[in-house]
């Protein structure tokens, strides 16, 4: 099943490539990282990263702290199709950033946690229709976060090293932070630095329930810069995902009610490696391509897969007001141990900052990505027989688009809008997972370093074109979900 909705995303950045050849700045408008040297194929920081004088300055380091407190509803807090609960509560969002640079050595840190907590709200327990099972849903209190440690090291001029590990925890489309997708999620004021000179698979699939994963990952990379135009790049990860907050099921066993076991979702390790070679075609514009190699070892060895990507992209840290890359090539996956056939597919993404104006940006980010089918039923278990006959299935296909404006209206006022769009296919006749997520976010300094935020976050996930019967039972039928929080921050 193809999909008709992904390629609108490669063809708004294009637009944007082609808005920003166009436009007419200066290059100071672009806020984040430095513009790279040409030869070397740096590491994009995202728009509105904070800038050098608005941090406090300690040890050698710049340290950017932030704080925000307030009130949170939520008009669906346990994220369910039916019995649907509406409860209020408190939204904590504590933040730093922090970082050094001595010319040899840089070094960043960010961290970042996003908690809302319903006091005196726990689990509950609702009816599946049709059925006399029952679901058990957990507490709603929950928190994502980030955690990124990032080390460059240039001994020669030619030569650099980066060093870089972190954590994600997050639900559904977008991250807690930047280091995850490049948005907040809503996450007020939260900025992050982004390092990632090698692809790592994120989550692999989206789920139409409540889904919270986490991801470790740790990744080295080593670039040689050939001369004025050309470089060469090694670089090697790990990474380890899994999850949580999915719901369990009790069900009557000879009249008895049995909370029946769980699993949450199909953990894994991905191990890769892959080399890249940049050309700078021009001062400003450099070309690159990226073969590369990963193995996928899951904790239900049935999925294990070995697989491969080979991308080729153009991008520039600065052509007058636009900063990115974007990219197109082809990717496959094998089953290690012969439970399905080969899979592949073509990848195409975008990573695209656009400055019409020095207070205005443009992010747009894009992907698509082979990954395992997560397991289809309440619990997270593979259903009876599900590897052997539906062999084809095993390897899904995970589109993603997220598109955010931020707008600093005078010093006072700044505002911001998001909206992205999420979803998991089975590459032969199955079913698909959608998300559909928008929001937007205001804030109003009135005093030195203190400002009201305003935020509003909407989310929707649906399960379609269902031929798996086990699909229609009644676990996965989607939620929506609508989200509003008014608080305070600070930032030293």
């Amino acid at each position: 099943m193809k999909s008709t909705k992904f390629p609108v995303a490669i063809a708004l950045g294009a637009l944007l490539v082609a808005l920003a050849q166009t436009s007419a700045g200066a290059q100071e408008a672009a806020s984040g990282s430095d513009a790279g040297s040409a030869g070397t194929a740096p590491a994009i920081m995202p728009a509105g990263a904070p800038r050098p004088d608005q941090g406090l300055v300690f040890e050698g380091w710049m340290v950017y702290p932030s704080f925000f407190g307030g009130y949170v509803f939520n008009d669906n807090a346990y994220a369910t199709p039916t019995n649907r609960v509406s409860t209020s509560g408190l939204r904590l969002s504590p933040s730093v950033e922090a970082s050094q640079d001595n010319g040899l050595h840089k070094n960043m840190i960010s961290v970042g946690v996003d908690a809302q907590l319903y006091p005196g709200v726990g689990g509950q327990t609702r009816a599946i229709p049709g059925q006399t099972a029952k679901i058990n849903d957990a507490a709603p209190s929950n928190a994502t976060g980030h955690g990124t440690v990032a080390h460059i090291w240039t001994p020669t001029e030619d030569i650099t090293v980066w060093l870089s590990g972190g954590y994600v925890r997050q639900n559904g489309l977008f991250g807690a932070s930047p280091s995850t997708n490049g948005f907040g999620a809503g996450v007020p004021g939260v900025s992050s630095f982004v390092l990632a000179p090698a692809f790592i698979p994120t989550v692999g699939t989206f789920s139409a329930q409540q889904q919270y994963s986490n991801q470790g990952s740790g990744q080295v990379a080593v670039e040689k810069k050939v001369n004025e135009r050309i470089s060469l790049r090694g670089s090697a990860y790990g990474s380890y995902v899994w999850y949580d907050s999915v719901p369990t099921e009790t069900a009557l066993v000879g009249g008895v009610p049995v909370k029946l076991p769980s699993g949450n979702g199909q953990n894994g390790t991905s191990f890769g490696a892959s080399v890249r070679g940049s050309f700078y075609a021009t001062p400003q514009i450099y070309v690159y391509g990226e073969p590369g190699l990963d193995l996928r070892r899951y904790d239900n060895t049935a999925a294990d897969s070995n697989g491969y990507r080979v991308t080729a992209g153009v991008g520039s840290e600065l052509i007058s007001l636009f900063k990115g890359e974007i990219y197109g090539g082809y990717q496959g996956q094998t089953s290690v141990h012969g439970y399905y056939g080969s899979n592949s597919a073509p990848t195409f993404g975008a990573r695209v900052f656009y400055f019409p104006t020095p207070d205005l940006t443009f992010s747009l980010f894009a992907t698509s990505s082979l990954g395992v089918v997560q397991p289809t039923q309440l619990g997270g278990a593979y259903p009876l027989g599900f590897l052997s006959t539906y062999k084809s299935q095993s390897v899904s296909i995970t589109d993603q688009v997220m598109l955010q404006g931020d707008y600093v209206v005078n010093n006072y006022l700044s505002l911001s809008a998001r909206g992205g769009y999420g979803e998991t296919r089975t590459q032969s006749p199955g079913y698909t997972n959608e998300i559909w997520t928008a929001g937007a976010s205001a804030g109003y300094s009135f005093w030195r370093n203190m400002s009201v935020m305003l935020n509003y976050q909407f989310q929707k996930t649906d399960v379609k074109q269902s031929t798996v019967s086990v699909l229609t039972s009644g676990y996965q039928q989607g939620f929506s979900q609508n989200s509003f929080s008014a608080g305070l921050r600070y930032t030293y």
